[in-house]
């Protein structure tokens, strides 16, 4: 029992210091360092790096609490993103955009739909595995993926709309392909999820919802290079986006990598914790099935 209690502290041990480090890298510099000046943008780096240091460490080390103390980390990282997007980063010209203030919304939607596509990509490759393999590792990311893809979907769909009925002035423009095929991605998300909980758990209904998940994937590729093909009110891509630069500033790019990061971190530990939850879950039924049998006899 004292070495298993041990063993519980030096992760969460770990992941505190990490976190005083990372608010230290985040607010010395901003103190030192005078504003506007592009120096600014390099500190960001580091707790940056800090973030996937300490994430790498939590996975090895954190044994069955891995999943939990990544949720706690990515959360704190991007609470500071958020609080940084707001306090710090500088805002767009206002003759660039409409609402500029409305901007700083950027460093939310971004990473969640970056998180909405790494949570299909596993609704994908759990839909996969069981539909080809009956696999029951398969299964349980099927449900965190569609689970996840739900969360972090409404997240980027509820962000959008603020940002666009603060620029456009209204909500949503249903003549948009990237608005319209990631609403798609969500709206299937939603059915999976309340489907799989209206439904008994049985193959056929799991190979349903597998076949579901697999056809959407579909929308994936599509959402991706919407606004590469069809550029009607959604903002073109400010990165990778093939023209050999950028449209963001240094302080912005730093910004967004931070946040990136944080919220990768936070969509890793709450998949993680989602297939812990459900192979519970199954072992729970499993258990209720022998003790029904046991009854029955």
């Amino acid at each position: 029992m004292g070495e298993q209690a041990g063993k519980t502290r030096f992760p969460l041990g770990y992941v505190v210091v990490g976190l005083v480090l990372m608010v230290v890298a985040l607010w010395l510099p901003a103190l030192v360092i005078e504003p506007h000046q592009s120096q600014r943008t390099t500190y960001l780096f580091l707790p940056s790096l800090g973030v996937a240091a300490m994430t790498l460490g939590v996975l090895f080390k954190g044994g069955a609490h891995a999943g939990r103390l990544c949720l706690v980390l990515g959360f704190f990282g991007a609470t500071a993103a958020l609080g940084l997007a707001f306090l710090w980063v500088p805002s767009v010209p206002n003759d660039a955009f409409e609402s500029p203030e409305a901007q700083r919304l950027f460093y939310w939607h971004v990473p969640s739909a970056w998180m909405a596509m790494i949570a299909f990509g596993v609704l994908f490759v759990g839909s996969a595995l069981w539909f080809i393999r009956r696999s029951a590792l398969g299964w349980r990311l099927h449900v965190a993926g569609s689970e996840a893809g739900l969360a972090t979907g409404l997240m980027a769909v509820w962000s959008g709309c603020l940002w666009g009925a603060a620029e456009w002035g209204v909500p949503w423009d249903w003549t948009d392909v990237r608005l319209n095929s990631f609403a798609l991605l969500t709206l299937l998300a939603l059915v999976l999820v309340l489907g799989r909980r209206a439904q008994p758990d049985g193959v056929e209904s799991r190979d349903t919802f597998a076949t579901a998940g697999l056809f959407g994937f579909v929308l994936v590729p599509l959402t991706y290079i919407a606004t590469r093909i069809w550029q009607i009110r959604h903002p073109g891509p400010v990165i990778a986006s093939g023209d050999g630069g950028g449209s963001l500033a240094p302080e912005m790019g730093a910004l967004l990598g931070f946040a990136a990061v944080s919220f990768t971190v936070l969509i890793v530990g709450h998949l993680m914790e989602s297939v812990h939850l459900t192979s519970l879950e199954q072992r729970l039924d499993r258990l209720q099935g022998k003790l029904d049998a046991e009854v029955m006899d």
